[in-house]
């Protein structure tokens, strides 16, 4: 959380967001991670506002998906056009049922974006099938959907001829955690996940951000966009007043309450950073978007060079042995081959 004072970081908090184009999300279709709260309802109300489709609020809740479906009809006086459908990264059957749905009720039918909002930021050591809660949700819950979406996402966009998007909701935070991982593969660790998932690892929100970090990246020069038409990329909104601080420490909710005071946006400014994110065209793809801009500037340098993609390659192999023990192929199909 830190990262917020980074000075680069700390310009883009300031920043003057420009209001989205309407034109761009008209008579789309979208599906929106963590929907319920925050960042995430934010963004499905805004694309409703301005004239989708159809947005599929993915949250864990079903009565609390419900009253986000009402706040938005609500709110924009559009009826019928938000929808519900349950989601939980922190399991793997549940991932995967989603990502069954979103197959067969798409088929022939357009799916202009998905952006994979949800995440958690534990300051207590949890697990899930030996998974530390963090991983779980930002990482392997985040990209396993991922891959499972992109085959329809890739459909979309050949039908279509436009582009379709996966964006996924970072942090620059993750820039704050140069050399741990590092210092995790030099103890010729083999299993990323594994290590971060024990009892007193080194673990937590910023270092997932910088897997998340990697595995756009990776993925993006898995599937350039000029063969697939699916632009992926990464957005980081800023410093944003929700609650994903709602696991922290009192201390932590007290820091965060006076930065978020001195240059917090709310979610329904900030969202418009998630907006371009699935408007951003083809220059954005594999890219760090801030601001509603690219801004591979903020990526340092040594996340990009040699090491870097050294690393890149690492973390992404990591992470894709564990989705592929929970779906055989995942990746094989997310590529198209």
């Amino acid at each position: 959380m830190l990262s917020a004072f980074h000075p680069k970081l700390l310009r883009a908090n300031f920043a003057s967001l420009p209001p989205p184009d309407p034109t761009s999300f008209q008579d789309r279709t979208y599906i929106v991670t963590g929907a319920n709260t925050g960042l995430g309802l934010a963004t499905a109300k805004n694309l409703v506002a301005l004239s989708a489709r159809r947005v599929i609020l993915a949250v864990r809740s079903q009565a609390r998906g419900d009253a986000a479906v009402h706040l938005i009809e609500q709110e924009t006086g559009r009826q019928g056009v938000a929808e519900v459908w349950l989601l939980d990264f922190a399991s793997f059957e549940s991932v995967t049922a989603f990502a069954q749905r979103v197959d067969l009720e798409f088929q022939g039918e357009r799916l202009d974006g998905v952006v994979c909002n949800a995440s958690v930021a534990m300051e207590t050591w949890e697990t899930v099938k030996g998974v530390e809660m963090d991983v779980m949700v930002n990482v392997l819950g985040t990209f396993l959907l991922s891959l499972l979406v992109l085959p329809r996402l890739r459909s979309s966009a050949r039908t279509t001829g436009q582009e379709a998007y996966l964006s996924i909701v970072t942090s620059g935070a993750g820039f704050f955690e140069k050399g741990t991982l590092e210092q995790i593969k030099e103890k010729g660790v083999l299993d990323l996940v594994e290590e971060l998932s024990r009892e007193g690892a080194e673990m937590g929100y910023c270092i997932t951000k910088l897997m998340q970090i990697y595995a756009v990246r990776e993925l993006a020069a898995l599937l350039p966009d000029d063969e697939s038409g699916v632009v992926i990329d990464m957005v980081s909104p800023g410093l944003v007043y929700t609650d994903l601080d709602r696991h922290g420490s009192l201390a932590t909710k007290l820091s965060l309450k006076v930065m978020r005071a001195f240059m917090g946006r709310t979610a329904d400014v900030a969202c418009r950073t998630v907006l371009h994110g699935v408007s951003a065209g083809r220059e954005a793809h594999g890219k760090y978007l801030s601001e509603c801009l690219i801004k591979e500037d903020f990526v340092p340098e040594w996340v990009k060079d040699e090491k870097g993609r050294e690393m890149q390659r690492w973390v992404w192999g990591c992470i894709v042995r564990h989705l592929e023990a929970v779906e055989p192929g995942c990746l094989g199909k997310a590529l198209g081959r």
